[in-house]
């Protein structure tokens, strides 16, 4: 995985041999139940970890990856907590046997530029035998090799907007893949461009999940357990450059204190990074991992996401501070196109756009309000 993250990275193309081994491995499956061939891995904090190690070697990877692990978490989630004799009809069900047995994976597909959430611009059109889906969405990561992208939506009701979701496979006439990703960063993770022009889907195809153009707060718990497993990417990145250093360093037959200093400081910044994410998980995990979706009240879902942006933010800055670290311990080489360090300092950089809240008037906003008030207005 390490060599092909090199090859990807440096000509821009995506991990699809890095992908089809962690399907033979069984990855994508990892929170599929087992009676379905997977793993069951109800735990956020091991789902993490999971995404952790695999970005240890790629972080493009593991990016790719996480998108549909945290949508398979959600469906097994909602499956387990349901009312015994309703679950199997349910289809996040069906979903999870196909995940499980049949190879289906599963892309996010919710991002447009520029656009919130809540106001979605990407329309489902009612017409005479269901919708009519149209509109483009960004950096929908792992979509070179999706199955069906799990997609949100303005839905035009007779009530008036509404925001929707459906799985649109993508064989589906009307659905354009652009492969088109050339970030700066994560260039493996295949986070290109999807069309919709027209694309038909049955009445029941679409579920409603609340109201257009302004936030949910039934939300925030779903957007907290969908987001936190991305700061185990930023976590293994850290983790993979400090061992990248610490080789480095251990080659070093007198080192100065400069260098000493540096690998104290890469040592105490990975410290505050495991912490901080073992805090904020623990807390995570303990509240949503046996409680089903959209149950929990307003002000619990906002300490909850408080915690993933909290965490989120400090695995962030923590894990650059390593990678930064790292590079100075192990000098101008690391500078160069090619090296690993240099991946990883451009990979990190990526987390700042991945959290809840991104822009910084966002969430200095947010975290100023949940400090003297749990709930957001």
């Amino acid at each position: 995985m390490a060599d092909q993250a090199r090859e990807n990275d440096l000509h821009g193309t995506f991990a699809a041999a890095s992908v089809e081994r962690l399907q033979e491995l069984g990855v994508f499956g990892a929170c599929a139940p087992v009676e379905h061939g997977g793993h069951d891995m109800y735990s956020l904090y091991d789902l993490t970890l999971l995404v952790s190690r695999i970005a240890t070697y790629d972080a493009s990877l593991a990016t790719a990856v996480t998108m549909h692990l945290t949508l398979s978490w959600y469906y097994a989630r909602t499956v387990r907590c349901a009312e015994p004799d309703k679950a199997a009809s349910l289809p996040e069900a069906r979903w999870l046997a196909g995940i499980g047995r049949e190879g289906l994976i599963v892309a996010s597909t919710v991002a447009e530029p520029g656009v919130p959430g809540w106001q979605l611009e990407t329309e489902a059109t009612p017409d005479t035998t269901g919708w009519r889906v149209a509109g483009r969405k960004a950096m929908v990561s792992l979509s070179p090799v999706a199955t069906h992208l799990y997609t949100r939506m303005k839905v035009l009701t007779a009530a008036g907007p509404m925001t929707g979701s459906a799985m649109i496979p993508v064989k589906s006439t009307g659905v354009s893949v652009i492969d088109d990703w050339n970030g700066l960063g994560l260039r493996g993770s295949g986070s290109g461009r999807v069309v919709f022009t027209d694309v038909p889907l049955d009445e029941d195809a679409i579920r409603i999940r609340g109201p257009w153009g302004r936030r949910d707060t039934t939300a925030f718990e779903g957007r907290a357990a969908s987001t936190v497993p991305l700061a185990g990417i930023y976590l293994g990145i850290a983790e993979g450059a400090a061992q990248v250093a610490l080789r480095r360093y251990a080659g070093v037959g007198s080192p100065s204190a400069g260098l000493q200093c540096l690998v104290a400081d890469l040592r105490l910044a990975l410290a505050a990074l495991r912490g901080t994410l073992h805090t904020a998980l623990g807390e995570l995990n303990s509240g949503l991992a046996t409680r089903a979706p959209r149950t929990i009240d307003a002000e619990e879902g906002s300490r909850l996401l408080e915690a993933c942006v909290l965490g989120s933010l400090v695995t962030e800055r923590q894990a650059l501070a390593v990678v930064d670290c790292a590079m100075q311990i192990c000098g101008g080489r690391s500078f160069t196109a090619g090296h690993e360090l240099a991946r990883m300092y451009r990979d990190v950089r990526a987390a700042s756009f991945m959290r809840p809240y991104a822009p910084p008037e966002e969430w200095v906003d947010f975290i100023a309000r949940t400090a003297t008030t749990p709930l957001e207005t």
